[in-house]
């Protein structure tokens, strides 16, 4: 069986001198891997948290393989100009290889890990379906409040 080339690209990439974005996630107890053409350089400060909650999340759960964040800050032509990705405070999760019920106890743990500030969206695309992906964005609720 080939190892599919992401996994490769990730490898070195994790192993290369760190930069920000490395020196941010190192010290993971099991680890991530990151596609290749995935940018965690743009990600800013509230999600450094989030890959460590996500690999504590597929442990909690059992889940099998190392997550696999597949989306950062990287900009698509389909993306639209009011991401959250493009500002550095959203990035997706892998779910085509793991059954939704797996799934929803991942994003239900990733939502009592990081709170309210963030929301935990499993994308439903299909049990194994390639699009099916868990994404997680930096979003807290602002209230102004006035005086009567």
């Amino acid at each position: 069986m080939r190892t599919p080339l992401f996994v490769i690209i990730a490898i070195v990439s994790i192993a290369a001198p760190a930069s920000k974005a490395e020196q941010v996630f190192e010290g993971s107890a099991t680890g991530f891997l990151v596609k290749a053409e995935v940018d965690m350089s743009g990600l800013q400060a509230p999600m450094d948290k989030v890959p460590e909650a996500v690999v504590f999340a597929f442990a909690t759960v059992g889940a099998a393989g190392p997550p696999v964040i597949t989306s950062a800050s990287e900009y698509y032509s389909w993306r639209a100009s009011s991401s959250l990705h493009l500002q550095g405070l959203a990035l997706d999760v892998r779910g085509r290889d793991l059954p939704l019920s797996t799934l929803e106890l991942i994003s239900a743990n990733l939502r009592l890990q990081l709170g309210s500030d963030f929301d935990v969206v499993l994308e439903n695309f299909g049990e194994y379906n390639p699009y099916t992906h868990i994404h997680i964005e930096y979003d807290p609720a602002v209230y102004t409040l006035t005086a009567k």
